[in-house]
């Protein structure tokens, strides 16, 4: 069995929010101009590794949020879902958002990383999450390197990393973060928009959005 960490998945910023409504629950996990809500796409130009995602048998979502990436992935591949939040409050409106049933059959949502130990993620997502965490939280709460030292049990040498992030809130934090893992980005874009439009989030009214992909 993979060793367990000590360490408290972080209830830094948005964790650390108490969500009374689905609207602004959804926000946080990122809406976009029009207030509408669209699915995270991971087939797109600037990933090398798209046939890796469509033959992906489990992919892992970090800060999953209300589940904004879950229908694309549901849609477009036949890989099980594991979407991981801290947030409870954030969480009670996963399924009410995600009302297909069918996407039961494939999907889970957990609060910490304990249930998943014994898995092993084809692809790892993460959007517009490590940006609100970066190096801030003190232990025994988790910083990205020790969210992310925890998620590299739970792959093999083949996964496929999708993030997605902003560095405003903490200035250097990715070349930080790229050193401290030993991370080689087989694609690193600044100030990248999918498809050539920031259709993704509100968030790209002030641009600052970076793409990362790489594998171990």
């Amino acid at each position: 069995m993979k060793e367990k960490s000590e360490k408290k998945l972080e209830r830094f910023g948005v964790a650390g929010i108490d969500f009374d409504d689905v609207e602004k629950a959804k926000a946080f996990t990122y809406d976009n101009r029009e207030k509408t809500f669209p699915s995270t796409e991971l087939i797109f130009r600037e990933n090398p590794f798209s046939v890796d995602v469509l033959k992906a048998k489990k992919i892992l979502d970090i800060g999953c949020g209300v589940g904004r990436n879950l229908p694309w992935i549901m849609q477009h591949t036949a890989a099980d879902y594991h979407g991981v939040d801290p947030n409870k409050s954030m969480l009670q409106y996963f399924w009410q958002i995600n009302s297909d049933p069918q996407y039961k059959t494939r999907a889970s949502v957990h609060n910490d990383f304990s249930k998943l130990h014994d898995m092993s993620f084809d692809v790892v997502l993460c959007t517009y999450v490590f940006q609100h965490i970066s190096y801030r939280p003190q232990a025994p709460e988790m910083n990205i390197d020790d969210i992310t030292q925890e998620v590299f049990k739970l792959t093999h040498p083949n996964t496929v990393f999708i993030f997605i992030e902003h560095d405003k809130e903490e200035l250097g934090w990715i070349e930080r973060w790229l050193e401290s893992n030993k991370i080689i980005p087989d694609v690193f874009i600044r100030d990248w928009t999918i498809f050539g439009k920031c259709s993704q989030s509100h968030q790209c009214d002030r641009g600052n959005h970076h793409l990362i992909i790489f594998k171990r």
